[in-house]
């Protein structure tokens, strides 16, 4: 619920205690005497949005529109419980929040969530290396994309470190200049980068004015290699 909503909740309803600083409420809620009723709502309530994060995690998955939750899988699960469990356990499932919304908000958080476990974990590590392509999708627009490969639990372990749109012709300056951008908003240093690995275009392999050679000025230690999957298709 939005703060101001709150607010005005307070001063209509509980005008007695408005004038209350936040540590009266911190020790109204872990006062025992607190309603059991209220907790067992707040318990309720976690179990519904922990199922909405799991539904919107398969729907992410699958790739699917985010409203087939509300317009099929919803149904389906209703009918499926009152088949089974009978009606009274229908009108728990119905609060479980499913609306399109909803998902795409799920799905956005678990997306943050993951870039930041990534990039943590790239920052403990005390060296990573990552390999640069350019992609394209279904509207024929040009992705650049940026893939950090380090060793977590003693695994390497792959993973998509940034996915950005080209909008323009871009040059070995302009692709520096993105991964040096995302690498000083996440603090990650160009130090514990050991190795970038491109394929053989003149804006990525070019020894002067491409990616490689923007890298070496700054990051003189870091070795390049030509990407073995690019290298088999052009044989």
């Amino acid at each position: 619920m939005k703060p101001s909503l709150l607010i005005r909740h307070l001063e209509t309803k509980h005008p007695t205690y408005k004038q209350r600083n936040i540590s009266f409420f911190q020790r109204l809620f872990n006062s025992p005497n607190l309603n059991p009723c209220l907790i067992s709502t707040n318990k309720a309530n976690e179990a519904e949005i922990e199922a909405s994060y799991r539904i919107s995690y398969h729907i992410a998955r699958s790739g699917k529109n985010h409203t087939i939750a509300e317009n099929l899988l919803f149904p389906c699960i209703k009918d499926a419980v009152k088949c089974m469990f009978g009606e009274d356990h229908v009108q728990k499932i119905k609060n479980i929040p499913l609306s399109n919304n909803t998902d795409s908000r799920r799905i956005k958080d678990k997306s943050i969530d993951i870039e930041a476990t990534i990039n943590e974990r790239i920052k403990r590590k005390p060296f990573f290396s990552k390999q640069v392509d350019e992609s394209t999708d279904v509207p024929d627009l040009s992705i650049l994309l940026v893939i950090a490969r380090y060793l977590n639990v003693n695994e390497l372990e792959e993973n998509l470190l940034l996915c950005y749109l080209l909008t323009k012709r871009y040059t070995g300056d302009d692709i520096l200049n993105v991964i040096h951008g995302y690498f000083c908003e996440n603090e990650m240093d160009w130090a514990k980068c050991c190795d970038v690995c491109t394929y053989g275009g003149k804006s990525m392999s070019g020894f002067y004015k491409g990616l490689r050679g923007r890298i070496e000025i700054v990051a003189p230690h870091v070795t390049w290699s030509h990407c073995c999957i690019h290298r088999q298709s052009l044989a």
